[in-house]
C-alpha cells in the first residue's frame, strides 16, 4: 500500500511538472512597483475542462470573472477570461502598499493557483524590488533596483523623440513599452523579435536600459506610456516606469540657407517663464530628447558660440566658417534641474547649406564635371532656369528629370531647390564662367578650370605620359583612361590615384548621359555587397566580387568637393569581362612535387610571365616569374611552343588556393593579360584515394596533371 502522504507528494510533483510544460507555475511570485500595475496569468488546471466562472481571491476578499473573451473592469482590477488560450489574465492598477499578498485563482472543484504579489514603494537598501522616488540617479543603482520615478516628456510635432527605461536585468526577461488606455496597457513594442519595431515605434536595448523611439511625432502620440518587463515566459508582467508624453506644436520653426565659408548668426528667444540661471544649449539632430549639445552658454568652443542676453531673454548663436556638414536640424533649449521632466526647447532651426555664390570647379580633359546652383530664395518657385555658357545660353524647361542637351545635361530638382549641371567629354574651350540665371536677374556664377596635360605648375593635371605620374603631387589628379580585363566569377579591383583626404571620393558607372554613383566614401555608400570602396593615403579602389558579364562597361572615379556642390571625374576605366580563360582544378598530395603547364598563344614571347595567387588577379602579387625563379615555385618558358612549365616542390596545405598565369604588359593603359586559372586543393594521401580513386601508380607518376 502507498501511504496518503506519498500520494500527495507524487500528486504535487505531477502538478508542478505539468505546470512547467503547459503553463505557469502552480505557485509563483509577481514583483510590482507602487503606483504602477502588474498583470499575471492563471492557466486552466485541466486544459480539457470548460470553466464558466473563475474566482480570484484577493487579500481582502474575492472577485469573480463572469464574462469570457473580453476585459471586465472591477475598480482597479481587470479580468480577462481567455477561453481560446485556456487562461485567466488578472490586471491590477495603481498599486498600493496593501496590495501585497497572496492571490488565488479558484477553478471549479476547488482547484487553485496561487500568486504572491511583492510590492515596494521606496528605495530601501535591501528590498528585492525598489520604487525610487529620490532622483533619476537611482534608476540603475543596483540590478534589483527596477522601479523608477514617473517622467513627463515634451515632444514636438513632426520631430522624433525617445523615451528611456533603466534596467539591468538579464536576457531571459522580455522588455516592453505599452500605452495606457485607462484600464489596461496595450503593447506597442517588445524585445520579442517580431515586435521590436512597427515603423513609427522602435525599441532598442543596451546593458543598462531600453528605449523606445517615436518618429514623426503627432498629437495622436500624446498620452501615458509604461515601460516594463515580462517574466516567467509571459506568465506575469509588471510596469517599471510611467512616462507622460506631451506633444507641442508651439515651438518656433524657421529655415535658413547660409553659404559655404560664411559666418552665420541667428537668434533664439526663450520665454519669460524660463529661469535666467538655466544653462542654454544648441544641439543637432532630428530627436531633441537624445541630441548632444554642440555648445552651451557656459562653454563656448569651436566654430559654434552662444551669448545669452538675460534682460532680453534672447540668445545669439554664431556659426563660423559654415561647411556642408553643418546642414541639419538644430534645437535651442535649456538644461532643467528636474529629474522628472525633459529639457524644454524654444526653437527648431533647419539649416540648408548652399554653394558659394561664386565658386570654382576643376575638371579633366575628356572627363566630366557636375556642379550645383542652389535657389537664391528657398521659398520661391522657379519654373525656368537659364544657364549661361561661355558661348551662349541653354534653358531648363523640365523639372525633376534629366534633360540632355548635347554634351550638357540639366536636372531641375524642385524638392531640394537646386539645378544640377553636367558637362561631358570636356574640351579645352569649355573652360570659363557659367551662370545660373533665376527669375528677377538673380545669378550664381561657377568658374570651370580645365587642364589637359601634365604641366609642371598646373593646378589640375591630365597625365598622358605614364602611370607613374598619377600621384606625382597632391594636385596631379587627372589620370589616363584605363582598360581592365576581368574574368567571369573572379574578383577584380579598379584603382584611382588621389592624395587628397578632405574630399568625398566615389566610383560611378556611365549610362551614356550621366554617371550613376555606385560607392562613395560617404559612410552609407562604401559597400553594397558586390562593390566595396577602400581608400589609402595615395589612392582609393573599388573591388567587384563574383564578376559577371553584367559588370562590363565604363566606370569613372572622381571626387566631390564643397559639400556636394560640385564633383569631377578623374579617370575613365573601361571594364571588359572575358569568359575564355582556361580553367582547371588539381588536387596534388601534401609533400608531392607538382607540375602543370600554361599556354600563352597569341602573346609576345618577350613579355615576363608570372604566377600569382588569390581570387583577384588584378591585385595578386607574383610568386615567381620567368625572370626570377626562387623558393618552391619555378617557371620555365618554352618560347617556341609558347608554353610555360610551372613546378611546385614539396606541396603544403597552405598551397591550396587559386593561381593565375599571366604576363606583365608594358602598356600603362591596360591591365596585365592572364591565360590560365588553376584551383589547387592540397590533400593527404588518404584523401587522395577517397576523392580521386587513383591507383598508387597514378599517384607516384602523377607529375603530368593536365
Amino acid at each position: 500500500m502507498i501511504s496518503a502522504s506519498k500520494i500527495n507528494t507524487m500528486r504535487n510533483f505531477l502538478l508542478l511538472f505539468l505546470s512547467l510544460i503547459t503553463g505557469c507555475q502552480a505557485y509563483s511570485e509577481v514583483k510590482g512597483c507602487r503606483d504602477g500595475w502588474v498583470e499575471f496569468t492563471c492557466k486552466y488546471p485541466e486544459p480539457n475542462e470548460t470553466y464558466k466562472n473563475i474566482t480570484v481571491g484577493l487579500p481582502w476578499g474575492p472577485i469573480r470573472s463572469n464574462k469570457t473573451d473580453v476585459w471586465e473592469n472591477k475598480g482597479r482590477f481587470s479580468l480577462y477570461h481567455d477561453t481560446k488560450n485556456k487562461k485567466l489574465n488578472v490586471n491590477i492598477r495603481r498599486l498600493q502598499h496593501n496590495d501585497s499578498g497572496k492571490y488565488q485563482c479558484m477553478f471549479q472543484g476547488s482547484k487553485r493557483e496561487t500568486v504572491k504579489l511583492q510590492l515596494e514603494d521606496g528605495c530601501q537598501a535591501h528590498s528585492e524590488v525598489k520604487g525610487c522616488t529620490d532622483g533619476e540617479e537611482n534608476i540603475n543603482k543596483t540590478k534589483k533596483n527596477e522601479c523608477q520615478e514617473p517622467f513627463i516628456q515634451t515632444a514636438y510635432r513632426t520631430a522624433n523623440t525617445t523615451i528611456s527605461c533603466g534596467y539591468k536585468g538579464n536576457s531571459t526577461v522580455s522588455k516592453f513599452y505599452c500605452k495606457d488606455n485607462g484600464y489596461i496597457c496595450e503593447n506597442i513594442v517588445s524585445t520579442r523579435s517580431s515586435l521590436r519595431s512597427n515603423g513609427t515605434f522602435t525599441l532598442t536595448e543596451s546593458n543598462s536600459s531600453f528605449t523606445m523611439s517615436i518618429s514623426n511625432v503627432s498629437s495622436q502620440h500624446a498620452g501615458v506610456y509604461w515601460c516594463g518587463v515580462e517574466r516567467n515566459g509571459g506568465c506575469n508582467r509588471a510596469a517599471l516606469r510611467n512616462i507622460t508624453l506631451k506633444v507641442e506644436d508651439t515651438i518656433t520653426n524657421f529655415r535658413r540657407s547660409p553659404m559655404i565659408g560664411q559666418n552665420f548668426t541667428y537668434w533664439c528667444d526663450y520665454s519669460k517663464e524660463q529661469p535666467d540661471n538655466q544653462i542654454k544649449f544648441i544641439c543637432k539632430g532630428e530627436d531633441p530628447s537624445i541630441c548632444e549639445p554642440l555648445v552651451t552658454t557656459k562653454q563656448n568652443t569651436g566654430r559654434f558660440s552662444m551669448k545669452d542676453n538675460k534682460e532680453m531673454k534672447n540668445i545669439t548663436i554664431t556659426v563660423r566658417d559654415v561647411t556642408s556638414e553643418d546642414t541639419g536640424t538644430y534645437w535651442c533649449g535649456a538644461k532643467t534641474s528636474s529629474t522628472t521632466r525633459s529639457n524644454p526647447f524654444f526653437h527648431r532651426f533647419v539649416m540648408t547649406v548652399g554653394c558659394q555664390a561664386y565658386s570654382e570647379v576643376k575638371g579633366c580633359r575628356d572627363g566630366w564635371v557636375e556642379f550645383t546652383c542652389k535657389y537664391p530664395e528657398p521659398n520661391e518657385t522657379y519654373k525656368n532656369i537659364t544657364v549661361g555658357l561661355p558661348w551662349g545660353p541653354i534653358r531648363s524647361n523640365k523639372t525633376d528629370v534629366w534633360e540632355n542637351k548635347g554634351r550638357f545635361s540639366l536636372y531641375h530638382d524642385t524638392k531640394n531647390k537646386k539645378l544640377n549641371v553636367n558637362i561631358r567629354r570636356l574640351q579645352h574651350n569649355d573652360s570659363g564662367k557659367y551662370q545660373c540665371m533665376f527669375q528677377g536677374s538673380k545669378r550664381e556664377t561657377v568658374k570651370l578650370q580645365l587642364e589637359d596635360g601634365c604641366q609642371a605648375h598646373s593646378e589640375v593635371k591630365g597625365c598622358t605620359d605614364g602611370e607613374e605620374n598619377i600621384n606625382k603631387t597632391k594636385k596631379n589628379e587627372c589620370q589616363e583612361p584605363f582598360i581592365q580585363t576581368v574574368y567571369r566569377t573572379a574578383n577584380t579591383t579598379i584603382s584611382c590615384g588621389y592624395k587628397g583626404n578632405s574630399e568625398v571620393k566615389f566610383f560611378c558607372r556611365d549610362n551614356g548621359s550621366i554617371c550613376e554613383n555606385i560607392v562613395s566614401t560617404r559612410s552609407s555608400l562604401r559597400s553594397n555587397g558586390t562593390f566595396t570602396l577602400t581608400e589609402s593615403n595615395s589612392s582609393f579602389t573599388m573591388s567587384i566580387s563574383n564578376v559577371s558579364s553584367q559588370h562590363a562597361g565604363v566606370y569613372w572615379c572622381g571626387v566631390e568637393r564643397k559639400g556636394g556642390c560640385n564633383r569631377a571625374a578623374l579617370r575613365n576605366i573601361t571594364l571588359k569581362v572575358e569568359d575564355i580563360i582556361t580553367n582547371f582544378r588539381r588536387s596534388p598530395m601534401i609533400g608531392q612535387n607538382f607540375t602543370y603547364w600554361c599556354d600563352y598563344s597569341g602573346q609576345p614571347d618577350n613579355q615576363i610571365k608570372f604566377i600569382c595567387k588569390g581570387e583577384d588577379p588584378s591585385i595578386c602579387e607574383p610568386l615567381v616569374t620567368t625572370k626570377q625563379n626562387t623558393g618552391r615555385f619555378s617557371m620555365e618558358d618554352d618560347k617556341e611552343k609558347r608554353n610555360i612549365t610551372i613546378t611546385v616542390r614539396d606541396v603544403t596545405s597552405e598551397d591550396t588556393g587559386t593561381y593565375w598565369c599571366g604576363a606583365k604588359t608594358s602598356d600603362t593603359t591596360r591591365s596585365n593579360p592572364f591565360f590560365h586559372r588553376l584551383v589547387m586543393t592540397a590533400g593527404e594521401l588518404s584523401d587522395y584515394f577517397m576523392v580521386c580513386n587513383l591507383t598508387p601508380v597514378q599517384i607516384v607518376g602523377g607529375m603530368n596533371m593536365i
